[in-house]
């Protein structure tokens, strides 16, 4: 639990040094959020880590068909999936 915490302090918060919280190969992220479109905006800075943390994967958004094109609008996400 405590290796859980500190790699999400690392990831969101930038407390410790910058360095990769998984060191594996990581080719593809699905993220899920389905509804509102505030959320899907609070998930922006998600997005921008994990492509920065893992810069060769393939990042695919999963939300609801109204917004789609909010969660499509970001230069992270490559792929968008529609879900009602």
């Amino acid at each position: 639990m405590k290796k859980f915490v500190y790699g999400l302090a690392r990831l969101f918060f930038r407390i410790f040094p910058r360095q990769p919280v998984i060191t594996a190969r990581v080719q593809k992220i699905l993220v899920i959020k389905l509804c509102c479109i505030g959320d899907i905006l609070f998930t922006t800075p998600l997005l921008r880590e994990l492509k920065r943390n893992f810069p060769r994967s393939r990042i695919t958004y999963m939300s609801c068909s109204w917004c789609r094109e909010l969660a499509a609008a970001s230069t992270q996400v490559e792929d968008v999936i529609e879900f009602n």
